[in-house]
């Protein structure tokens, strides 16, 4: 990013908060170019989309985030692994979006989930999609057995639940 912004002059945007409870200044920057410093950062896998608070482009950055995920660059490098996670290739768990809400949709709760593979960190208590940021060096698991052992759904990626 510092080669994409260093010595170049930039234009902010405003989105309906222009700073946040600790008084961060929140905006889109823009080069001179016309280029989206933010989206930049999600596309190339170094930043990613933010979910808990509604935004403009939330749906672009999630598709954005997406397309990083699959692409497996950034954040989302399986380098230090030594091998690649291929669920991320092969589901979709990142929720989805409706045109008249533009926000995410939970996913329904319901017995049929219960073979459903979640991922679950050596030391946390809560489970995980495969495309969510804490799910990097998880082990899979079926969402079953995470109930079982008392995990709860973490509140970023909304995994599917159990009734």
């Amino acid at each position: 990013m510092q080669k994409l912004v260093e010595g170049k002059s930039v234009y902010l945007d405003f989105d309906q908060d222009k700073k946040d409870k600790y008084g961060r200044t929140l905006a889109y920057v823009y080069l001179e170019d016309g280029t989206f410093v933010n989206s930049e950062i999600v596309k190339q896998g170094i930043g990613f989309a933010y979910i808990k608070y509604p935004f403009k482009y939330l749906e672009e950055f999630y598709a954005l985030e997406r397309e990083a995920r699959i692409r497996e660059i950034g954040l989302w490098s399986h380098e230090d692994s030594g091998s690649k996670n291929t669920a991320i290739k092969t589901i979709d768990p990142l929720p989805l979006f409706s045109s008249k809400t533009d926000s995410p949709k939970k996913e329904s709760s319901s017995s049929h989930n219960e073979n459903v593979t979640v991922y679950v960190t050596r030391t946390g208590t809560k489970y995980h999609t495969a495309s969510c940021r804490y799910a990097k060096k998880a082990s899979p698991m079926a969402l079953k057995d995470a109930v079982a052992r008392g995990l709860s759904p973490c509140s970023i990626c909304k995994p599917p639940t159990l009734k």
